[in-house]
């Protein structure tokens, strides 16, 4: 997948292509970005992943209209789930050091 987080024109029309196969329709924010990260796994730097997410938040938006002001708010709740799911998978990856 790293074409999709790549910083230029051909990825981003890649990443535009390969997120109308996902319809989001009627699914909550919640789990619209399961059935996506499902298919896909976030990996690389953070702005490879803000990058793909975006891609996500643009077509949740074009899929359920109305449901938030703009892309920006999607993005942001959704950065606010990947930061507590790295937050989440640092306490599980401390948990096992330990015990």
């Amino acid at each position: 997948m790293s074409w999709l987080c790549c910083r230029n024109e051909f990825s981003y029309l890649v990443g535009v292509e390969y997120v109308r196969y996902f319809d989001f329709s009627s699914l909550t924010l919640d789990m619209a970005l399961r059935e996506f990260l499902r298919k896909l796994v976030l990996v690389g730097e953070t702005q490879e992943r803000e990058r793909i997410l975006a891609h996500f938040s643009r077509r949740y938006l074009d899929c359920n209209p109305g449901s938030f002001n703009s892309e920006g708010t999607v993005q942001c709740s959704v950065g606010r789930w990947e930061r507590y799911r790295l937050v989440v998978l640092s306490e599980v990856s401390q948990c096992k050091t330990v015990y």
